[in-house]
């Protein structure tokens, strides 16, 4: 222990329950876990990270929400941004980041994956980078299938798009479908 240092626990046990009311001012730069490893970190800019998973639940309808709002007055907005860092050139084929959606089935039950987004790298030749999105779904036997795949072109500036799965699938078009300046 330090000079003028003050340790003070608050609770004690797995069932202990602390209570504040009005703020909390913390004048460290991090909250410790048990391991003393920095779990909530703070910096001078006002920038937190969370090191490992973070979950939010709730027992209430429509809820936990996760808000992201911007309040400056002017054309931008919040930013999720997903960042991978190997430590090492990318490689192609890299996942970036996904969202997964799941529910419970209606028979054991068990949770399934409905779901997906996934961003990838498709080219990460430095000055040749080239994206790929593909949105997926579970396929009759809860195999997770792309059924819209966006992805770079084979010339500069060109996007291709994969819409549907094997042979079968079908896409329907409600309205009219444009082709170029033919309907």
């Amino acid at each position: 222990d330090a000079e003028d240092e003050v340790d003070v626990t608050i609770a004690s046990g797995t069932d202990s329950v602390t209570t504040i009311n009005g703020d909390l001012k913390i004048k460290g730069l991090s909250i410790l876990d048990d391991d003393d490893v920095a779990c909530i970190a703070f910096d001078s800019s006002g920038n937190t990270t969370i090191n490992n998973n973070t979950s939010f639940v709730s027992s209430t309808s429509e809820e936990p929400v996760v808000l992201i709002q911007n309040r400056t007055n002017d054309a931008t907005a919040g930013t999720i941004k997903f960042e991978t860092n190997r430590g090492a050139d990318a490689q192609d084929n890299d996942i970036l980041g996904q969202l997964e959606f799941w529910g419970y089935d209606d028979g054991t039950p068990s949770v399934q994956q409905y779901a997906g987004i996934v961003a990838s790298i498709q080219d990460a030749s430095s000055g040749a980078e080239e994206g790929q999105l593909d949105l997926k779904v579970a396929s009759h036997d809860g195999e997770m299938v792309t059924g819209i795949s966006i992805f770079s072109g084979n010339v500069e500036d060109e996007v291709d798009i994969q819409l549907g799965s094997g042979g079968s699938s079908r896409v329907t078009v409600p309205g009219s479908l444009v082709i170029g300046t033919t309907t």
